[in-house]
């Protein structure tokens, strides 16, 4: 959907089936999409929970093209569905296309859809993939169902690789951070890490530096705001912690049953949370301890999709409806 900013009305509006339901006991987070869309050059891609990539023009909504993996993989998605979302850069989008068993990280061409190139066969989940620079090689770096990769955005070429797979219910679902050199993982039951690739003579390595494990990730994707990391840590039903990125040192514990899920977006001075209770919270960024300055209640039912912040106010999307807050 394309909406006014101003007045909520509706441009326009494109749709298609996708035959699915979400396990149990995944209801309340709806039944998708999961992923957020990515835009980019007047163009707008989108990915289905079954992983079904398409590409719009954003003006008016026609098709572009679209493609999917399905003749490829038995299972087209992870359990709970894909919620990784596409990522450009320059004339490429990329997407892990598969299941949790088996899928293959792809290179289409933004203008058509064509293959450029393909990376892999470990299966998909549901962190999203990220672009950076590292030791002034371009790469895509990605948590998939077995490994933190990064990939050489040019060419597909697989640099370097750090073990760590989803196991059981320890899903792999936080988008990873990178900071200073270093990207800072974390997963159910398993705490953050802090991984640093290396690279002398032409080879490339990986090393751990801390491991803490009294804070641990979830679905939550954690954020850096100054010289700390701040997230939603899934022990003791909820608690939003903030850490030293160089030692993994925990510098506050906020309170606990804090809920499942929170987005987090950073600000001057400031951290803005969206809890899945719907509670928009406000908390002081560089503190000594957990500072809430306000709270507030922006919908009517569960709230897991990012919020959207304007330059005077916030969009909250909950399970049935869109809402435009103005500060």
């Amino acid at each position: 959907m394309c909406l006014d900013l101003k007045t909520g009305d509706v441009l326009w509006r494109k749709s298609y089936e996708v035959p699915y339901r979400i396990p149990s006991p995944g209801g309340s987070h709806g039944s998708g999409p999961l992923s957020n869309p990515t835009l980019a050059e007047g163009r707008l891609f989108t990915l289905s929970v079954t992983g079904i990539l398409s590409a719009w023009a954003a003006d008016s909504g026609k098709l572009l093209w679209r493609r999917d993996y399905a003749d490829r993989f038995r299972r087209t998605h992870p359990k709970w569905g894909h919620s990784t979302s596409p990522l450009v850069d320059g004339d490429q989008v990329l997407v892990h296309f598969g299941g949790d068993d088996a899928g293959v990280l792809v290179s289409l061409d933004v203008s058509t859809g064509e293959e450029m190139w393909t990376e892999g066969e470990d299966g998909a989940c549901h962190a999203s993939p990220i672009i950076v620079e590292v030791h002034g090689v371009r790469q895509i770096v990605e948590w998939n169902d077995e490994a933190v990769v990064g990939i050489e955005s040019k060419t597909g070429r697989r640099l370097w690789s750090y073990y760590l797979p989803h196991r059981g219910s320890n899903q792999n679902s936080p988008t990873p951070v990178y900071h200073q050199g270093r990207f800072l993982v974390g997963g159910e039951n398993r705490g953050i890490r802090s991984l640093e690739p290396k690279l002398e003579n032409g080879r490339w390595s990986v090393e751990e530096n801390w491991h803490q494990r009294n804070v641990s990730l979830n679905m939550s994707s954690a954020v850096m705001s100054g010289d700390s990391l701040y997230g939603h840590s899934h022990l003791k039903r909820g608690q939003f912690f903030r850490l030293d990125p160089k030692t993994g040192d925990i510098l506050w514990l906020g309170p606990p049953r804090m809920g499942e899920y929170a987005t987090f977006l950073t600000i001057p001075g400031h951290i803005v949370a969206l809890r899945d209770d719907a509670t928009l919270e406000i908390f002081a960024s560089g503190e000594d301890e957990y500072l809430r300055i306000a709270t507030y209640e922006v919908a009517n039912s569960a709230t897991w999709t990012a919020p959207v912040l304007l330059k005077n106010g916030v969009l909250i999307k909950d399970r049935t409806k869109l809402y435009r807050w103005r500060f």
